[in-house]
């Protein structure tokens, strides 16, 4: 029971991590136009420096240019916010999108779990002597907060009875039920007063898709489901955690998937007749299977990465995964050239176990080739460059090139067919830009030479005297 606790309330925290992340922009090119507003998710947070957020995996893919407003912590009605305080350039963006992008409601079901919960650890009394329901704001604690406002001791006591264990059962049941019933389901009128999903974060919903349809009417809007946090493999979690636990888990799994499942279906119909909405459902692309004994959110996030690195927020492959499910509900084709998202997906040290039906929907997304890579090792390198100068001697020479197809299109950067030296030259300036420890992926660098940010030199303004 205590390793449940600690891990739950781990994870719930983790979700819902106070701190502002700065707005970002980057831009890959002059194709789409996007837009994001959100959470922790959205925002990237659990990603290395090194690592790409889905955002700028889709801006890469097309092209184009992303304007990155997710706030870490935020819960629907914190983002309504953020887009009531929009700067008039945050507002010109949006206008200009081509597509904006929504992540967000985690961060509201858990501070309403968070909330009933301790309404609960109190009335069993096992809050720590001094803590009391008035002294807490499950919306600003983090997990060192919670687990000391707990008494270890009377918690572990309360859970070695059976009966106490069927109660607090009773009760998560009845939370979820609070989270996901709706008018239909609720025949006794029991849950009325809460019913989150449908009472607070639907309106919400819809109040912030009109917000984005007022600025820009035309804009495609894509908004995420939530996939599973708290999902284990079936071995990992026999082998790293008590036989109690795992019997409290089966039990506690479940009702979270219920209530992910209803908020997928509730925003769905939420938004069935507005054509401009799209739902892209990372959920069941996470999961990647009908049962939640085979599903497989766990491989996405760094939720069985043990210890202090242990974080339910999605892993470099879960951006690139969440990307893809983007991809499609935008309705976006394939592409030959890759880019970043082909380099990422080949570079996954864990490949053998990616989820065949997930797997299934991101490699329709890798191409033939990476820009620039010429040797399709997931680097662009010297060696790329090297590539490209033996190509173009050869074809100079003889007529005739040594590349095969999809190596001749990834050596043909300036896109004006066949290959030149200032290709291997394009390389070069890249690699010994990235060399420098620049993160930037080769559309981005195109661009820059393309549009380089002006100098503003300094102003000498005349002596004016007294």
């Amino acid at each position: 029971m205590k390793k449940f606790i600690s891990a739950v309330m781990a994870g719930a925290m983790a979700f819902s991590a106070m701190g502002a992340v700065s707005a970002s922009a980057e831009n890959y090119g002059e194709g789409d136009k996007i837009v994001i507003f959100g959470d922790s998710i959205a925002a990237g947070m659990g990603l290395a420096d090194s690592e790409m957020c889905y955002g700028d995996i889709i801006a890469d893919y097309l092209r184009g240019d992303v304007e990155n407003y997710a706030v870490s912590g935020d819960t629907t009605a914190d983002m309504i916010n953020v887009m009531s305080n929009l700067t008039e350039e945050q507002k010109s963006a949006v206008a200009d999108a081509d597509t904006v992008i929504i992540s967000i409601g985690g961060n509201d079901i858990i501070r309403f779990a968070v909330s009933d919960l301790l309404i609960y650890v109190s009335a069993i009394d096992c809050l720590a002597d001094g803590v009391t329901l008035d002294k807490i704001d499950p919306n600003e604690v983090g997990l060192t907060e919670v687990l000391a406002m707990v008494d270890k001791d009377k918690l572990k006591a309360f859970a070695a009875d059976a009966n106490n264990k069927l109660a607090l059962n009773k009760r998560l049941l009845e939370l979820g039920k609070k989270i996901r019933f709706t008018d239909e389901l609720d025949t006794r009128g029991q849950y009325k007063n809460y019913m989150l999903i449908q009472n607070q974060i639907v309106p919400n919903l819809k109040n912030a898709v009109s917000n984005i349809e007022v600025m820009n009417p035309d804009a495609k809007i894509i908004i995420q489901t939530i996939y599973n946090p708290l999902e284990f493999d079936k071995a990992y979690l026999a082998e790293n955690y008590s036989e109690t636990y795992q019997t409290i888990f089966t039990s506690v799994t479940p009702i979270v998937n219920d209530v992910l499942e209803s908020y997928a279906s509730q925003i769905t119909a939420a938004f069935a007749d507005d054509a401009n909405v799209k739902i892209a459902d990372v959920k069941k692309s996470f999961d990647s299977s009908d049962s939640i004994d085979t599903a497989s959110s766990w491989y996405f996030t760094g939720i069985q990465n043990g210890g202090r690195s242990t974080d339910i927020h999605p892993n470099q492959i879960g951006h690139l995964q969440i990307a893809a499910t983007i991809l499609d509900a935008m309705g976006k084709k394939p592409a030959e050239d890759g880019s970043i998202f082909r380099s990422i997906y080949m570079a996954n040290s864990n490949a053998d176990k990616y989820p065949a039906a997930a797997k299934a929907g991101v490699e329709a997304y890798i191409g033939s080739y990476a820009l620039g890579d010429v040797d399709d090792n997931n680097s662009i390198d010297s060696n790329d460059a090297s590539s490209i100068l033996k190509e173009y001697a050869a074809i100079s020479t003889s007529g005739t090139g040594a590349l095969n197809d999809a190596a001749s299109k990834a050596a043909d950067v300036d896109g004006i067919g066949g290959v030149s030296s200032t290709d291997a030259s394009t390389v070069l300036k890249y690699y010994a830009s990235i060399s420098t420890g620049k993160n930037v992926t080769f559309h981005a660098f195109q661009a820059a030479q393309k549009n380089p940010t002006p100098v503003v030199e300094p102003v000498s303004l005349p002596d004016e005297g007294m």
